[in-house]
């Protein structure tokens, strides 16, 4: 562990050199949203914590991050943390447990994750305390979104919501799905993946669409956008209400996708590198058309997610990890 930690603290250091080296090409940075918490507002990736086991699922909202570390594994420990940007407490303990999961997400005042172990949706409230299932019976669910009203996850036998209290469960669109996984949540729409590509269907019921034959992750942003990472064909698309917006070649394996528009971010280049982690976060700008890569260097096991112009990233390997947060849009990229 102490090997680690000393890893862990030379990257820091080395991505604090290269921040101050690229701060020469400086682009101005957008404004934060008037109305949201301002305690941070980083002009370049900032180290929150490092974490005594891996980082399997992570979210975030207008006021900070949740995350999970453990879970990853049936009958894995679990624990649940949580920053807020309005304090300068940047890692919480919410909740010690165990738990199988690889998805969290964040509505005021709830966080929510599933746990395969139980077959069960839990509720934990924003400051922490006993966890409490809104949802049993779910057979080997482990990933989940939510909106202002109600909690998402897909399963063989369809699309399902709940509200936060638990009541109103209802299955949206009962026709099976093949290997449904890596649910995304928009304003209208909720979007997953199968084998044979990327689905969606509008979140008030009815049935589902086929959106395109990539078959990697798929992120969705409240106005709809919707970005696909496809690791077969090495491509990034994305979709606006629908419509294609945009497509590129990238490459390396491509891993998960977070939108928050006008920006997209995905994680490329998952494995090792001549010993180096080699993982990077890129950002595709939509309305300038760009794209640049935000941090490198990062290990291979990367979960993301993006809110209030900043985009979360937690990295890990050999069972521990590190929790980042940058903003959308710094004012020197290619950290």
């Amino acid at each position: 562990m102490i090997a680690v930690r000393v890893l862990l603290a030379d990257r820091r250091m080395r991505i604090a050199i290269a921040t101050l080296l690229l701060a020469a090409c400086a682009a101005p940075a957008p404004e934060a949203t008037p109305d949201a918490p301002t305690f941070f507002q980083p002009d370049a990736p900032y180290w929150l914590v490092d974490t005594d086991g891996p980082v399997s699922a992570i979210g975030a909202d207008a006021f900070g991050a949740a995350w999970i570390v453990g879970g990853d594994a049936p009958g894995a420990d679990l624990e649940v943390h949580r920053m807020q940007l309005d304090t300068s407490q940047t890692d919480r303990l919410l909740y010690h447990g165990t738990g199988h999961t690889a998805a969290i997400a964040i509505q005021s005042p709830w966080i929510f994750w599933a746990d395969a172990d139980q077959g069960t949706i839990e509720r934990l409230p924003y400051d922490g305390g006993t966890p409490t299932a809104i949802a049993s019976g779910l057979a080997g669910v482990t990933e989940l979104v939510a909106d202002a009203d109600r909690v998402y996850w897909v399963a063989p036998d369809g699309v399902h919501a709940i509200d936060h209290d638990g009541n109103g469960a209802v299955v949206l669109d009962a026709e099976p799905l093949a290997a449904p996984r890596h649910p995304a949540i928009g304003a209208d729409r909720v979007y997953w993946v199968e084998d044979d590509g990327t689905w969606e269907m509008p979140k008030a019921g009815g049935p589902h669409g086929f959106l395109s034959s990539s078959a990697g992750f798929v992120g969705a942003s409240d106005l709809d956008e919707a970005a696909i990472t496809d690791a077969a064909h090495g491509t990034i698309s994305a979709f606006d209400d629908l419509h294609p917006s945009y497509s590129f070649d990238a490459t390396g394996a491509l891993g998960p996708v977070a939108v928050a528009y006008p920006a997209s971010f995905w994680v490329e280049g998952r494995d090792f590198q001549h010993g180096v982690p080699a993982a990077r976060l890129w950002r595709h700008d939509a309305e300038s058309g760009q794209s640049v890569w935000v941090a490198v260097g990062l290990r291979p096991n990367v979960v993301l997610a993006a809110s209030n112009a900043l985009v979360y990233y937690a990295e890990s390997d050999l069972g521990a990890g590190a929790v980042w947060v940058a903003p959308m849009f710094p004012s020197h990229d290619g950290v």
